[in-house]
């Protein structure tokens, strides 16, 4: 008995083995599988029909499209202020009054001097020219007193009252409108101009401030691509900052032919006329616009990402009997993700998209079935010395690249062959003198700039292949961008300037306030949300820039001298929310001249005269920046 119970036991644990060890071999053999046709397998997308819609959006205040500065015409001493701030008024009725005690003295004797040069004839050349004289003299009394009498060109509102009785009053008058020209003046009335106020462009303050609240109009800045997109006439939408749910239409009436440039950013102002206005719109609201540009229906489309252009040729890659063919397309209109196809690519057509990189976690899968990690072959990615995963593409790889301005004697080479990787989750500071070519190399990272020669990818796109709009789109969606000025918009919340990126990205204002609210929330500023930049300190402007650099989820995060502006304690505050960033997995390329800014960066570079000649890592890749305290994460 004890025998046969022992060999039944051997049987047993012998099957059991054999079990073990053959589902041991069909899972190895399986995850081969797998990884062999993660290896072999293709992504793709299938061309659709559908309906394609191109726009392009801005930000901007809500003004009046006729508005006046007013001002009197001569100076004097304020008598009488009839109106207030809020107050409605009709055209010809009186504003304010000066004293004119003195005019009317000046006025009396003018009479006089006139009455008496009648009386005397024209009859010689002397008593012609004294008439001309006293008649002259005469109707300037007359304007002068006049002048002493401020009333109001047109039906609107008073906006401002900036004087009071018994203040003085210097001025000729001024106006700003929607006109041509320029308008100055003071708190007190004093302005230049004609006593009833011009119009002009001019940023002036009058005596009284006077706006038709029934005709309102938005002045966006449209980049340089999407303003070359823009008709007078077309129509418009206006969503608005502080109403939630509240919509205003409009019409492009007026595209400005000269444009305004910021960190080598172009962009032109566009007046939307609105023609309708909803009760709660008041003057000074800030608002965004999206003007539609085109429209396709029951069209041919693919992932605007799909497209490649390159010497105006635009190609996508369409997978045919197993084989990837480049294949010309005509492309019609173009919208943030779909793009029509006109020909080349038909209904049902599987296209290859571009490969873009990424980190999957253990036991992900993407498209094609590739496993990373979990499986037998390698447990994972391996891993290197400074903590990076091999294999994976870097953020930015730079080759050979060089920047020149100028031609013959004139020619200057602001970079000299300059290459480096940064990987994903570096924190990487460029270091270097007045002239060392480190802006020069931040505007090329940035896309803000070309290089002369040298190939440049970002999160594995190839800058130098891309048409104007695409790299735009690369800019706006994958570089997040703070500046040593803040670049703030000054009439904006920090909540609208957060948003801002995500209005030219096309996001919907629901998403888009949600995301600024996120990282605002991330820098520390959700008690600041509705502050405009002149109610924040240098510190939490630098913060709200920040935020916005981040409201995109950018691959990359580009600061120039973001502590420049800053004093100690604002910047130990900017560099902690950096550092945070940089342990979060964040990648970070910070341009500075100070030696200890650059102390919290993972690899420090140095350029001279356009050349790298130090490159120095701080810590690993994988691992904290090296001022971030051990407590953090």
């Amino acid at each position: 008995m004890k025998v046969s119970i022992r060999r039944r036991a051997l049987l047993t644990n012998g099957a059991l083995t054999v079990l073990l060890l053959g589902g041991a071999g069909l899972v190895y053999a399986q995850l081969g599988t797998d990884q062999a046709a993660g290896e072999t397998a293709v992504r793709t997308v299938t061309a659709g029909r559908g309906s394609v819609t191109a726009s392009v959006s801005a930000s901007g205040a809500v003004e009046s499209s006729l508005s006046r500065a007013l001002s009197f015409g001569t100076s004097g001493t304020v008598e009488k202020i009839y109106v207030k701030a809020g107050d409605k008024v009709a055209k010809g009725d009186i504003l304010a009054r000066l004293d004119d005690a003195a005019a009317q003295e000046s006025l009396t004797a003018a009479k006089a001097a006139y009455d008496s040069a009648v009386s005397d004839g024209t009859g010689t050349a002397q008593l012609y020219a004294a008439f001309i004289k006293a008649r002259n003299a005469y109707r300037e009394a007359r304007r002068t007193v006049a002048a002493t009498v401020l009333k109001a060109p047109f039906k609107g509102t008073i906006t401002a009252v900036n004087g009071s009785v018994g203040g003085t009053s210097a001025g000729t008058g001024t106006g700003t409108g929607t006109g041509t020209g320029t308008g100055t003046g003071t708190g007190t009335g004093t302005g230049i101009g004609n006593p009833q106020g011009g119009q002009g462009t001019g940023a002036s303050t009058g005596f009284i401030e006077l706006a038709d609240t029934t005709k309102l109009q938005l002045v966006g800045t449209f980049t340089e691509s999407d303003a070359g997109r823009l008709k007078k006439g077309r129509q418009a939408t206006i969503t608005f900052d502080a109403l939630p749910g509240v919509t205003a239409t409009g019409r492009v009436t007026q595209i400005e032919p000269v444009a305004a440039t910021s960190e080598n950013v172009v962009r032109y102002p566009v007046t939307i006329t609105f023609t309708k206005v909803p009760d709660q719109i008041r003057l000074g609201q800030t608002a965004t616009v999206e003007v539609i540009t085109g429209r396709a229906e029951n069209v041919v489309t693919v992932p605007s990402t799909a497209i490649s252009t390159s010497g105006g040729r635009a190609t996508v890659t369409v997978l045919r009997d197993g084989r990837q063919v480049r294949t010309p397309v005509e492309v019609g209109v173009q919208g943030a993700t779909l793009t029509e196809i006109t020909s080349g690519v038909s209904e049902g057509d599987e296209i290859v998209p571009p490969s873009t990189p990424s980190t999957p976690s253990t036991g992900q899968r993407t498209g094609g079935g590739q496993r990373f990690g979990g499986g037998f072959p390698g447990g994972g990615p391996a891993v290197t010395a400074e903590g990076r995963t091999a294999g994976t593409v870097p953020v930015l790889r730079v080759r050979n690249l060089v920047k020149e301005y100028g031609a013959g004697e004139a020619r200057v080479r602001a970079l000299r062959g300059v290459s480096l990787d940064v990987e994903r989750g570096d924190y990487v500071a460029i270091m270097g003198a007045s002239g060392s070519g480190k802006s020069t190399l931040m505007n090329i990272l940035g896309c803000l700039d070309v290089p002369t020669s040298g190939t440049y990818l970002i999160d594995g796109a190839d800058a130098g292949r891309l048409d104007e709009h695409r790299l735009a789109l690369l800019r706006n969606r994958r570089v997040g961008f703070v500046f040593q000025s803040f670049n703030l918009i000054p009439r904006m919340s920090a909540l609208a300037n957060v948003e801002l990126p995500l209005v030219y990205g096309g996001v919907r204002p629901a998403e888009r306030r949600a995301r600024a609210l996120a990282a605002l929330e991330q820098v520390g500023l959700t008690d600041r949300v509705h502050h405009q930049p002149n109610q924040l300190s240098g510190g939490q402007q630098q913060r709200v820039a920040v935020a916005r650099a981040l409201v995109t989820a950018p691959a990359l995060l580009l600061a120039d001298e973001p502590t420049g502006n800053l004093d100690t304690a604002s910047t130990r505050d900017v560099l902690e929310i950096l550092d945070r960033l940089s342990a979060s997995g964040r990648t970070i390329v910070l341009i500075t001249h100070e030696d200890d800014v650059a102390g919290h960066a993972k690899r420090v570079i140095r350029l001279v005269d356009g050349e790298i000649v130090d490159d120095r890592r701080q810590a690993p890749v994988d691992g904290p920046p090296p001022r971030l305290p051990e407590a953090a994460p």
